[in-house]
């Protein structure tokens, strides 16, 4: 999973692979951390951490996630239930 960087090293650029709610778009991209207007909603529910992830990642993570029963299906189904309330 992605990871914020220390100081010392380059801002890492992070792809939000949840789905798409009115706060934030399927594969948007931000550099350096997570978007501030989630900030609360991540401290809540920790799970959504991992529906940001690297580029390198998102290939192997698209694959995953059709596969029923893989941790990148599940995680993205628990991420579904909490931002659309299962309703999509």
């Amino acid at each position: 999973m992605a990871r914020i960087n220390k100081k010392d090293e380059a801002p890492q650029l992070l792809i939000y692979v949840g789905p798409s709610t009115k706060s934030i778009r399927q594969y948007s991209s931000y550099i350096g951390g997570y978007p501030k207007q989630l900030e609360s909603l991540l401290k809540e529910n920790p799970v959504l951490n991992s529906m940001f992830i690297s580029p390198e990642e998102l290939d192997a993570f698209e694959k995953d996630r059709k596969v029923k029963g893989t941790a990148a299906s599940v995680t993205y189904e628990k991420a579904k239930t909490i931002l659309l309330g299962g309703n999509a």
